[in-house]
């Protein structure tokens, strides 16, 4: 049976998409604070009336320094997913 060059490549390109895996994002995501945080949107205003953003631009924090920490090692109070409000770091 003839193989179909385009079916190949398409498998491939396919299972080469599926294994890509950012691990400096994953390092710093042990509790996946991006799945919510990755919304533009999220966001509150506070008991005292400030705007808060919470939002994480994955771009931005892939370069930055946050790259390699994790998230629990500022924020110590979060232990479960969705978390109460977080401490002020």
């Amino acid at each position: 049976m003839p193989r179909n060059p385009l079916l190949t490549t398409s498998l491939s390109a396919g299972l080469a998409l599926c294994l890509h895996v950012d691990f400096n994002l994953l390092a710093a995501d042990e509790l996946n604070c991006v799945l919510c945080h990755k919304y533009r949107g999220l966001s509150r205003i506070d008991e005292a009336g400030d705007f808060r953003l919470y939002y994480i631009n994955q771009g931005i924090f892939k370069k930055g320094p946050h790259k390699r920490i994790q998230c629990k090692d500022c924020h110590i109070d979060i232990e479960k997913i969705p978390h109460d409000p977080a401490k002020k770091v």
